[in-house]
């Protein structure tokens, strides 16, 4: 095993729209635990959509510079992200354009990022894409990109039917969610890859976990509608989320740390009601007491 000094802490951040706002709650309560800014404590940070901006955003502060993660979370730029008319309050999913024009995300986006491209990084970072061109996950990194910041949150965030996907270099993106909402062990990769011969530890956060009981006598009976009616697309979604959180658990045990609450699963991605953000930072709050001896035991 790697010398005891010689540890790489990484920071991997899922996907999950409004749900960042728990991300966030509990990065800034590491923070206070911590006694120091977050990013000084991670040699790496991971993330996907709004993790992959929370993340882009960490990674351009000095290690000493403090910054409150909750502060992206202000009414004023949910509005702006989720800005709706009318039409979309009526029709909401089922309409023929994506609910949001993605005019307010980019706003937002440029105002929380200082304008440079990934290489810049003052910790090395990467947010995670789907590229419609090959149909594959994308990687923004700081150490093999050259793109724009910005371009690669606006990518990482573009979920299809919320948000239009973007143009880039004659390609379209979307939210790298479609296919690594949980970027975690894309993260260890990159990290074992980075310090082959440091100890690496993860702190990984979630957005939820969908738990379904399945106990219908009439399950063997059930076609393509009853499987949708019950949440088969949420089950593709979570089946690899947890299905990257395990292979974590087989590949780090002890040096893998990950904060999910159940209940997140029942909140939709763009409810952003001021007792929605209450909410998210109550369950913040309750897995960090939950795990509060397991975080004082993986910073040590």
């Amino acid at each position: 095993m790697a010398d005891e000094q010689d540890v790489k802490y990484i920071l991997s951040l899922d996907g999950g729209g409004i749900k960042g706002a728990y991300l966030a709650r509990i990065l800034d309560k590491v923070s206070e635990i911590l006694g120091e800014p977050i990013q000084n404590k991670f040699s790496m940070i991971y993330g996907t959509s709004i993790g992959g901006l929370i993340a882009l955003k960490l990674s351009q502060l000095d290690p000493t510079e403090k910054f409150e993660c909750q502060s992206l979370f202000v009414k004023k730029n949910i509005e702006r992200i989720f800005d709706k008319s009318l039409l979309d309050n009526t029709l909401g999913m089922f309409q023929w354009k994506p609910i949001y024009d993605g005019n307010g995300k980019r706003k937002v986006i440029d105002e929380t990022l200082i304008e440079c491209d990934m290489s810049k990084a003052k910790t090395p970072v990467a947010v995670t894409s789907f590229k419609l061109g090959c149909f594959e996950p994308y990687i923004f990194s700081s150490w093999e990109s050259k793109e724009c910041m910005a371009v690669a949150a606006d990518a990482t965030s573009a979920a299809p039917i919320y948000f239009p996907p973007v143009r880039h270099n004659d390609d379209w993106y979307v939210d790298g969610g479609i296919g690594v909402n949980n970027p975690v062990v894309m993260a260890i990769i990159a990290a074992k890859k980075r310090w082959p011969e440091s100890r690496i530890k993860v702190l990984s956060i979630g957005t939820g976990s969908w738990f379904p009981t399945y106990t219908d006598d009439n399950l063997k009976n059930w076609g393509l509608v009853e499987w949708i009616k019950h949440g088969l697309i949420d089950m593709f979604m979570s089946s690899a989320s947890r299905a990257n959180d395990m292979s974590a658990e087989l590949i780090l045990g002890d040096d893998y740390i990950r904060f999910n609450h159940r209940k997140l699963i029942d909140i939709s991605m763009d409810d952003t009601s001021s007792d929605t953000i209450k909410k998210l930072y109550q369950y913040a709050d309750e897995s960090l007491e939950e795990k509060k001896l397991e975080l004082t035991k993986f910073f040590k």
